[in-house]
């Protein structure tokens, strides 16, 4: 058998590797602090966060007069309901990120 060789610590071994490390890591921190953000969209506000959270206040989904959009639940936007409910709307744009 043949002996391995120790293995090397994985490092970039050229310039143009440790910019793309650089912008790629810059890009991942820029995301998260975009997501950390509270939401600001009125689509956000009207649609994705409000509507889930009137049908978690009534407890069925119902049709609202002052939102149109309460007549087509989007089934979506309820992985954004426990965050929702729980007051952090924020989970919203990270699951929506991902």
């Amino acid at each position: 058998m043949r002996a391995r060789a120790a293995a090397r610590p994985l490092e970039p071994s050229s310039v143009g590797e440790k910019i793309l490390i650089v912008v790629l890591a810059a890009g991942l921190f820029l995301g998260f602090a975009a997501d950390g953000a509270p939401p600001l969209a009125h689509d956000a506000l009207a649609y994705h966060l409000a509507l889930p959270k009137l049908f978690w206040r009534e407890g069925r989904l119902t049709f609202f007069p002052w939102n149109n959009a309460s007549a087509w639940p989007h089934l979506l936007h309820f992985l954004y309901l426990p965050g929702v409910a729980f007051g952090v709307p924020q989970t919203a744009q990270f699951i929506h990120g991902f």
